[in-house]
């Protein structure tokens, strides 16, 4: 995948892969260079008999569900959903289908006469309650009344059945008759109020009846008014119902012809495309060559770069060597020149004693052979001629002398062997230094040689990464160049397309609107005839109470009637 992402740069958000018969899309988001999340993966197969496109999305699954089903193979989270051309989508986790704009407004239009029912519903319930209120607190006080009145006339029942329960002098009684006449006269007076506010209350529920029947009537006329108007705007949007349709006929035929067309020039287009893919694979193959080709040469270049710097650093070294083996060879040859001057002068002065003590010793062995032949003469001859000719006195030479001339001598040719002995070493090793010194030179100017070839072996590279850098240019701008046709040519039709869609877009809203208002009016049409039936129960309601009321003052006077009756009697 992250091979795949980085083939693209930029701040797209749509990454895309197509061969011949496949095409892989990733939807991101992203800033710059870092992708944050994935937000789909679309794998849509191009096959060329299936005219509506179909594919599959991998997204996230349905949130609601929380429990996917975990038989299916794949990630839990994830969800395959088939989507067409024209993005819908079918068959979700909730078994729901949106296929129409239709088939949206009829649920949106019938949420909202559900909330407008319960709204209504509840509004009404609370009149209702309102309504019954006061007559829920009459009946109570009326039925108190009824009460408090039979349990006195029990009591009176009770005590004209009993007379001996009652007091035998007739004042007393007279005094207890006056007082259930008090009793009496105040509960009839209490019933006379509660008579008077019955026929107010009745009145006024009169005159709110006769208020509501001319409501109702008013309301009737105004639905019928309503239901006219109402048919002459269905009659009307039923015509400009069938226009539309007939338009929209018209339309889909236009539609048609212009999808036909539009698939010829799709067709065409791909095969285009096809063409143009297949030149933009053998570009991307040639400069995927390049590529490697270039991160050869640079690779290599890298290489000769770093065995160019070793090799310069290795000169330098051997620069440094020869500089000091050349100063080394400086100082030795001074060196050997002192020493060989040196030795020279020693030698001089040594061959110069050696000289004079070979002159003094051939002057001592002259003097001794003359002097033994001197002694072996006098030894033979006679002593006249001795006496004549007396012995010449020459200086004696001892044998230690002559032992200490030979050692000396001796010493003198040791040291001028072993001067010359050393004198042969140092030859020797000036000659070796000039030898070592003669191959660092060479060696230099072969480091030297295989230093230029590599800097004439890099700048050939140079010029060969230039030549191919300037060729994958010109392949990329014509490939960018024939893309760029492509997707002029595509948004064209794309455009055509559109504007066909919007087109159709525009009058499926227009019917939808008509749609819409035709059944806000039959909607308005069921409240007011809902408000009607509403205003009708309520007024058989309140009608229906009006006679529970009447029916029941008028059985009290009856009972009171009685009651009065019987008392004067007594």
């Amino acid at each position: 995948m992250n091979i795949f992402l980085r083939i693209f740069a930029g701040n797209g958000s749509t990454f895309r892969l197509t061969s011949e018969p496949w095409k892989f899309i990733i939807d991101v988001t992203r800033r710059g260079n870092v992708i944050d999340d994935i937000i789909a993966i679309t794998v849509m197969a191009k096959a060329m008999e299936d005219p509506r496109r179909n594919g599959k999305v991998v997204t996230r699954a349905c949130v609601t569900h929380t429990y996917p089903n975990l038989s299916q193979p794949g990630a839990p989270a994830l969800q395959w959903i088939d989507v067409t051309s024209g993005g819908e989508s079918y068959r979700h986790c909730c078994e729901k289908e949106y296929r129409s704009l239709e088939k949206a407004l009829v649920e949106e239009k019938s949420g909202e006469l559900a909330k407008s029912k319960e709204s209504r519903k509840k509004w009404k319930d609370l009149a209702v309650e309102r309504q019954r209120s006061p007559l829920r607190e009459g009946k109570e006080a009326f039925w108190k009344l009824k009460e408090d009145f039979d349990k006195e006339k029990r009591s009176f029942e009770i005590e004209r059945r009993n007379p001996s329960t009652t007091p035998r002098t007739p004042r007393s009684r007279n005094n207890a008759t006056e007082t259930r006449l008090r009793n009496l006269s105040k509960f009839n007076e209490e019933l006379e109020k509660e008579r008077t506010s019955n026929k107010q209350s009745i009145q006024v529920l009169q005159d709110i009846n006769n208020g509501l029947r001319d409501r109702i009537k008013h309301l009737e006329d105004q639905k019928a008014q309503a239901d006219t108007e109402s048919r002459m705007q269905m009659k009307e949007m039923g015509d400009e119902l069938t226009n539309l349709q007939r338009n929209i006929e018209g339309l889909e035929l236009e539609r048609t012809k212009h999808i036909e067309t539009h698939q010829a020039e799709v067709q065409e287009l791909t095969v285009t495309n096809a063409c143009i893919h297949n030149s933009r694979r053998s570009v991307d193959h040639y400069v995927y060559n390049l590529d490697v080709r270039v991160k050869r040469m640079e690779v290599q270049a890298k290489q000769d770069s770093d065995l160019i710097t070793k090799l310069e650093a290795e000169n330098h070294i051997q620069k440094d060597q020869v500089t000091r083996a050349e100063e080394a060879q400086r100082r030795t040859q001074k060196k050997f020149q002192n020493m060989v001057s040196r030795h020279m002068d020693q030698i001089a002065v040594l061959k110069h004693q050696i000289r004079d003590k070979d002159e003094s010793l051939r002057r001592s062995q002259s003097d001794l052979m003359n002097a033994r032949t001197t002694v072996v003469n006098l030894q033979r001859g006679n002593e006249t001629h001795h006496q004549i000719f007396p012995t010449q006195s020459h200086p004696v030479i001892s044998q230690s002398d002559l032992e200490t001339q030979q050692k000396l001598r001796r010493e003198a040719d040791e040291r001028v062997t072993d001067l010359k002995s050393k004198l042969n070493a140092t030859e020797l090793e000036v000659r070796a230094k000039t030898t070592e010194i003669a191959a660092l030179g060479r060696q230099c100017a072969d480091r030297t040689a295989a230093l230029n070839y590599q800097e004439k072996k890099c700048f050939d590279y140079a010029s060969k990464l230039a030549t191919m850098r300037s060729e994958l240019d010109t392949a990329k701008s014509r490939a960018e160049g024939a893309e760029k046709r492509c997707a002029e040519e595509v948004a064209g039709l794309k455009e055509d397309a559109e504007a066909s869609k919007d087109r159709v877009h525009e009058l499926e809203m227009e019917c939808a609107g008509k749609s819409a208002a035709a059944s806000d009016m039959e909607k308005r049409c069921r409240d007011k005839e809902a408000y009607a039936a509403g205003l009708e129960e309520q007024l058989e309601l309140i009608r229906g109470t009006m006679e529970g009321a009447l029916h029941q003052v008028s059985k009290h006077g009856r009972k009171r009637r009685r009651t009065e009756v019987t008392d004067l009697e007594d």
